[in-house]
């Protein structure tokens, strides 16, 4: 193929809908949805990249307009809001019955700031965050996680929910993702006095030192429970948000890279990309894109419920929502051959 990047940009013209770009919910079959993440990641992945085409130069534009509409206040939530809910598209049973009403989430809220490079509402965001830590006098985690994560005291949690409902240990949960990009948030408008950022910092270093992104990805990540996913997704925060407190991970990173072998399009990506991040050329290029430009896709993430009576339904891809998107494949792979 004599220019791949003009193919690429092409392709991320196809899955543009007009608003936004493309994201499939899986659970047994593949259902159409929009979010707020999807189309926030390829943002800020593009942002990394050289734009050569007019027309994706108009639609970035266009998806940061579109961003709004999953925006209260400071706070961003995973779907749209109608009537003042948060609920998935293409879901009339569910949404009737409110089973998957969504609170504002930090994920959502800081990958909002970083796509639209907007630290306006950032004091509201820090306030957030300092309240929505682990203290157990508030929040304590699910059991799946309280038994492998002993000191997470003070770091950041997931969910914004609200503060009125986060008494009596009201359980939530944890994600060393969420975490890093909230790090790299703080790091990007250089808000490090954030309550909870330490503890974040040398939480994550415990648990990449250990071997739980390897033999417990759900414990650490229940949204992310990808192992390659994770590596890619912790490498990213740190190179590009210059989290220079986590830098000396770099190592522990690749090694555990190394020994993940991908099972489809978005992990092999994923493992790339971990070799570019830290400029290792060796993993970089045990990517082979003959075989990408029939784009396959993986789960980037998933739905989970910490709840004690349904939280073992997130285990298992048969009985949870996962969240595919080619479009952001193809960012991925465009910033790869950058």
């Amino acid at each position: 193929m004599s220019n791949p990047n003009d193919f690429i940009e092409r392709k991320l013209l196809a899955h543009f809908d007009g608003e936004e770009w493309d994201c499939t919910r899986v659970l047994l079959n593949a259902v159409p949805e929009h979010n707020q993440f999807i189309t926030a990641n390829i943002l800020t992945i593009l942002s990394h990249c050289t734009i050569h085409t007019p027309e994706l130069l108009a639609i970035i534009e266009t998806a940061k307009r579109t961003l709004s509409q999953y925006q209260h206040g400071h706070q961003v939530y995973h779907w749209r809001l109608k009537d003042g809910l948060s609920l998935p598209d293409n879901a009339p049973y569910l949404n009737t019955l409110r089973l998957m009403k969504l609170d504002p989430d930090a994920d959502c809220t800081a990958f909002q700031v970083l796509a639209l490079d907007d630290p306006s509402h950032l004091d509201a965001i820090v306030q957030d965050l300092d309240f929505y830590r682990l203290d157990h006098s508030r929040f304590r985690l699910p059991d799946f996680q309280r038994a492998a994560l002993p000191n997470a005291e003070g770091t950041f949690l997931v969910w914004f929910p609200p503060k009125a409902r986060c008494v009596n240990q009201k359980i939530e949960q944890l994600d060393i993702v969420v975490q890093a990009h909230i790090l790299w948030l703080l790091q990007r408008f250089k808000r490090l006095d954030c309550n909870g950022r330490s503890e974040t910092i040398a939480f994550l270093k415990s648990v990449i030192d250990s071997d739980l992104i390897l033999e417990n990805p759900y414990a650490v990540s229940p949204y992310y429970p990808f192992p390659l996913v994770i590596l890619y997704a912790l490498s990213r925060a740190i190179v590009w948000g210059k989290i220079d407190a986590l830098y000396d991970v770099r190592e522990r990173l690749l090694s555990m890279t190394r020994r993940v072998a991908p099972t489809n399009d978005l992990e092999r990506l994923c493992k790339a990309s971990v070799g570019k991040y830290w400029n290792d050329a060796a993993l970089e290029a045990t990517l082979r894109l003959d075989s990408l430009f029939k784009m396959k896709t993986g789960a980037f993430y998933a739905a989970t419920n910490a709840h004690r009576y349904f939280e073992w339904l997130s285990r298992s891809r048969w009985t949870r929502f996962e969240f595919h998107s080619e479009a952001l494949q193809w960012a991925m792979l465009k910033w790869l051959l950058e």
